[in-house]
């Protein structure tokens, strides 16, 4: 994110977590982008993961926007505001409970 430095001279702070977050995603899209290596695997675990990356990732988009002094839309508010993504294993064979 040094993009953030040469325009307002500023660093972007406290957004270490935030920026792995964003790493994470982006590494997922570059590689069904490219798809390299040829094949893709995956858990539901790790789509509610992908998912609940959303938070963290309006997070990073408001502290970016904090950094140039730009107001806060709507929108991120609403990635921020967004319930987590929780996998819940269901058994078949197992009665459920009403």
């Amino acid at each position: 994110m040094n993009w953030i430095i040469k325009i307002t001279g500023r660093r972007l702070s406290n957004a270490a977590h935030e920026i792995e977050i964003f790493n994470k995603i982006k590494a997922v899209r570059n590689h069904l982008t490219h798809f390299d290596p040829p094949v893709f695997a995956y858990t539901i675990e790790d789509v509610a993961d992908w998912l609940s990356s959303i938070n963290e990732i309006g997070m990073l988009l408001l502290k970016i926007r904090e950094t140039l002094n730009v107001n806060i839309s709507e929108q991120i508010l609403e990635m921020i505001l967004l319930p987590r993504v929780k996998f819940v294993p269901a058994d078949p064979g197992k009665k459920q409970r009403a």
